[in-house]
Parts: structure tokens; C-alpha cells; sequence
């Protein structure tokens, strides 16, 4: 609700927004985009008719967490000042980041006053909402010298990771620029945990798509994923999940409940028979890594397809994928779509997708 107010805030500051891809600040929105004075725009921000600087993502940074992997970046990125609104983003490398940086003045905006900062370096916590926060604590910055280093990267950011939609083989980051470019408008995606938001910070980009992003993060947050999927389903939007399979199987029974209630839900199940995010742990080659962190299950989910009465596809060819997408749209009920990947792929590919090529001068 607050996101003209953040836009707005951000331009005015010629500051870059790190947009967390559950914050929905990515966000295309539906009328157009936001131009130099803040009104909208008559065509959608993906319009190709529509210059640059009138796009709502003008300022919104949402690949950092690739090209952020280079730390010789920090240094040249530090600022004068940091707000943040909500909780911090999921990326880790912006948290190192924010961490490395000393004497930065670090601001808290929060309405509860409960501090959402685990890198301790909040140097002040304002109690307001961001709608009161923004409208008095608005100023004018002449100067986009800092806001451009962050634009470059994005702009570099987005060239890199723009082709995983033409990786050969299936792949979590493949599929996720085909989902944001082919699901209907107005849509909704809830996005699992443990790899599959990371994969969303990576590869869904800002000012592509109108669909709301939701999760539930925190200690619990792998409990309830399909349940929750299908409460969202219940305003009869166009519903995604897109899940690994540790988190479809932890809360398989919820699919009894959308025949029940007959509801509608697409699920993109990424299946690499295990937790893919452990891969990227200090531990992986040690003994016992498999049996006690990746905690294969080697179940066949068209099996579960048939228990619970839902449609069912695997994808064998990635190619596929964007045909089944506008198959299943017509359709009710629940749909798996099942993308089998591999889990050491996978890993490669993220290194591949961290090495964003930089003009360090050109920042400087």
C-alpha cells in the first residue's frame, strides 16, 4: 500500500531502493508507471514505447544479490545513510554488506518500534508508518551520482540474469523468468522458503510484472506452504505456488482441502529430491552430507496427484513449460506442475549468474 509513498520518497532522494521480492516495491503496477511527477502513465512499465526514466523501476535495484557477490563493490557503494522500511531483505550478501560499512547512519522506520535489523548497525529507530515517515521527511537531491553506480549495476544485473530463460536444461532461475513473463494480470504467488526465494531475489525482476509476491517467512515459515497457497486461492485470483519439494511434502495434506472447498492453485513444484539450499553450505562433501542435510525422499508427486485428485504435468523439456502455463490457466481445480532439476546444476548455474560483468571505473 505504501509503495507510491516509497517511490516518491526514493526519487525525490535520487536514492536506490533494495527491493526484497516479498515487499511487492518490485511491483509492476497494473495502471502504468509513475512518471517525473509522480502521476501515472498511460501504458505498463514493460512497454518498450516507454523511455527509461519514466518507468517505475526507475530506482528500484532488484539483482543485487548477484552482482553484490563481488565485495570490491561494497566499498564503492557505501552511502551517507541507510532507512529501512519493514523488515531487512532476505539477501545475505546485502547484510554483509550493510555490516562491513562503518559510520553510516542507519535508520528504522517502523510503526512498532521492534527492531528488524540483525546486522546491529541501526543507529536510529523512528516510530511512524512509512506514509508519515516519507511525507515529512522528504528532500530534494539534485544530484544522481550515487543513484547511477546503482543503476549500471542494475542495468548490468538484469543482461546477465535475463538469460536463464535460455538455459538448455530445466532450472529454477529458467522458470521463474518464464513465470513472470507468462502468468496472467493481477495475479498472486506465494513463494516458498529456503531456495526458492532466494531464487525469486535473483531472477524476478522489477517493473515486469503486476502479480503480488507472499511468503511466510520466520522459524516456521516451511509450515503450512500448500494451506496458505490455498487461502490466498480463495479471492479467485490466479494463484500460484511455487515450491521445492521438502516444502510441498511437508504440508502435502492441505491439498485435500481445495477439493473440498474447490479451489483453484497452480503449483510449480522444483524437484531435486532434496534441500537444494544446503548445497550451499561449508559442510557439503563431508560424510553423511546427504543423509543428514539434503534428506532425499525419492517420491514420485504424480502419485500424490492421483491421492489428492489434481491435474498433474512434468515438464521434461523447458520449453515446454510456457504452453503448460497457458494450459492450466483455463482449467479449475489444482494442477503440480513437476520441474525435475538437479541440485548440483543448480548450484553451478547461481555461480555462473554471480559473475556480472562490472565497469569499476566507470562507478568511480
Amino acid at each position: 500500500d505504501e509503495v507510491e509513498s516509497i517511490h516518491s520518497f526514493a526519487e525525490n532522494l535520487q536514492a536506490p531502493i533494495l527491493a526484497d521480492p516479498l515487499s511487492n516495491v518490485r511491483r509492476c503496477h497494473k495502471a502504468g508507471a509513475i512518471d517525473d511527477n509522480h502521476e501515472v502513465a498511460s501504458n505498463r512499465s514493460n512497454d518498450t514505447n516507454m523511455t527509461q526514466d519514466k518507468q517505475v523501476s526507475d530506482v528500484v535495484i532488484s539483482t543485487y544479490d548477484a552482482f553484490l557477490a563481488d565485495k570490491e563493490l561494497w566499498p564503492v557503494l557505501k552511502p551517507d545513510c541507510v532507512i529501512q522500511f519493514g523488515q531487512i531483505v532476505v539477501s545475505k550478501r546485502v547484510q554483509q554488506m550493510v555490516a562491513s560499512w562503518d559510520n553510516v547512519e542507519y535508520i528504522e522506520v517502523n510503526p512498532t518500534m521492534d527492531s528488524m535489523n540483525p546486522t546491529g548497525k541501526t543507529t536510529m529507530h523512528m516510530q511512524a508508518s512509512i506514509d508519515m515517515f516519507t511525507h515529512l521527511f522528504a528532500v530534494k537531491n539534485e544530484s544522481n551520482a550515487y543513484l547511477n553506480r546503482w543503476q549500471r549495476l542494475e542495468v548490468a544485473g538484469k543482461a546477465q540474469l535475463s538469460t536463464a530463460i535460455e538455459e538448455p536444461s530445466s532450472f529454477e532461475g529458467r522458470t521463474i523468468r518464464e513465470l513472470q513473463q507468462h502468468i496472467p494480470d493481477n495475479s498472486q504467488v506465494l513463494v516458498a522458503n529456503s531456495m526458492t526465494i532466494r531464487d525469486f531475489d535473483y531472477f524476478w525482476f522489477s517493473g515486469e510484472s503486476d502479480a503480488v509476491l507472499y511468503g511466510n517467512r520466520g522459524v516456521n515459515g516451511i509450515d503450512g506452504t500448500v494451506s496458505t497457497a490455498l487461502g490466498l486461492a480463495t479471492n479467485g485470483k490466479s494463484t500460484y505456488l511455487v515450491t521445492g519439494d521438502l516444502s510441498l511434502f511437508h504440508d502435502l495434506n492441505g491439498l485435500a482441502v481445495a477439493k473440498t472447498q474447490n479451489l483453484n492453485l497452480t503449483i510449480i513444484l522444483h524437484n531435486n529430491d532434496g534441500g537444494g539450499i544446503f548445497e550451499y553450505l561449508p559442510q557439503k562433501g563431508t560424510k553423511h552430507f546427504d543423509y543428514l542435510f539434503s534428506t532425499s525422499q525419492g517420491l514420485d508427486y504424480s502419485g500424490a496427484a492421483k491421492l489428492y485428485g489434481c491435474g498433474y504435468t512434468k515438464i521434461i523439456n523447458p520449453d515446454e513449460l510456457s504452453r503448460v502455463l497457458a494450459k492450466v490457466s483455463t482449467e479449475s481445480g489444482v494442477h503440480i506442475i513437476e520441474i525435475p532439476t538437479d541440485r548440483e546444476y543448480s548450484r553451478q548455474l547461481h555461480k555462473k549468474y554471480t559473475k556480472v560483468s562490472v565497469d569499476m571505473e566507470a562507478l568511480l
